[in-house]
């Protein structure tokens, strides 16, 4: 990274030089750039040191041409997150965390309409560098390309003229392979298990309800003569607390038969609002909490019986 250093005008200011390098015409000429602030300074070169000279002096000259401040990438990021509708709070904060922790150290301090379908794929070799899964680079650059497509439909101007993610081809991510127990392995699986838990398992598997609509179901979502079964909310789990809503997917709210054997473990002769699974306490179970004490303790004890444990399902 090139060093500033200070240099007095005529007037007794000081101003602060970034000495660079500039190819012009087949010869390398020496120059600088000058800035009022040590910081600004700073900035500026440890910009070069990212992107080169040419880029750094391009992007530089850009902004001292302009008459108007641009947005910078993670200004218009944080505002895009701000005004976000249809999203938990839980949403808001994990985009906040890209901003802070994977964008703006990296490009944050960016005009907008500085980015190129360039910089865009340098930052996913970026993550990609520091040990992000595909998936995680996904998901990552998925909130990245909506904010700048939303600045490119702005109206009446939109802020960039096009989307610099669009084409971005990212890093191949597989969802690992699904295994399921045989059903000699499910009654090794089920014997290991505490016995409170029987009933609740047994539900899963013939359901295949995700673990966040099982603990929302209530003895009123069972249609026992019809063995059937409505699935149409969920609880969601923020970090604070937990919201009841509708299911992940629209597709999600569904009604699913599961045998009348089964349905005859539950005890359903209880109020219609009362919860189908609870806790001692009569709270809702938590997933977190039925795989701390159902699935791993059944894990382990098959472990033992059968000198293995391997990653069976018993719902979603």
């Amino acid at each position: 990274m090139p060093t500033p250093r200070p240099r007095v005008r005529r007037d007794g200011t000081v101003v602060w030089q970034v000495p660079i390098r500039i190819a012009r015409d087949g010869r390398v000429l020496q120059s600088s750039k000058s800035f009022p602030t040590l910081e600004a300074a700073i900035g500026w070169a440890q910009l070069v040191d990212k992107l080169g000279t040419a880029d750094a002096v391009a992007l530089l000259d850009f902004q001292r041409g302009s008459t108007v401040a641009p947005a910078t990438v993670a200004d218009w990021l944080n505002a895009y997150v701000d005004h976000l509708t249809g999203v938990e709070p839980y949403t808001k904060r994990k985009y906040c965390a890209y901003i802070v922790n994977d964008i703006a150290p990296f490009m944050g301090h960016l005009p907008l309409d500085a980015v190129t379908q360039f910089t865009d794929a340098a930052w996913v070799l970026h993550l990609e560098e520091k040990g992000n899964s595909g998936k995680t680079i996904a998901n990552k650059h998925g909130f990245f390309a909506a904010a700048m497509a939303a600045a490119a439909r702005m109206r009446p101007k939109p802020l960039i003229a096009y989307n610099p993610c669009i084409g971005t081809r990212l890093p191949r991510h597989d969802s690992p392979e699904m295994t399921f127990f045989e059903p000699d392995e499910y009654e090794l699986f089920l014997s290991a298990m505490p016995q409170r838990w029987h009933a609740q398992t047994e539900f899963c598997l013939a359901s295949m309800a995700r673990p966040s609509e099982v603990a929302a179901l209530t003895v009123g979502d069972i249609k026992r003569g019809a063995g059937a079964v409505r699935i149409n909310k969920a609880f969601k789990y923020t970090g604070t607390g937990r919201k009841l809503g509708p299911p992940k997917t629209k597709r999600g709210v569904r009604t699913v038969n599961v045998p009348f054997e089964t349905l005859d473990r539950l005890g359903l002769d209880r109020p219609h609002d009362a919860l189908l699974f609870h806790t001692r306490r009569g709270t809702p179970i938590r997933p977190a909490y039925f795989y701390q004490e159902a699935f791993l303790p059944a894990c382990a004890g098959r472990g033992r019986r059968s000198g293995q444990c391997g990653g069976g399902s018993v719902g979603r």
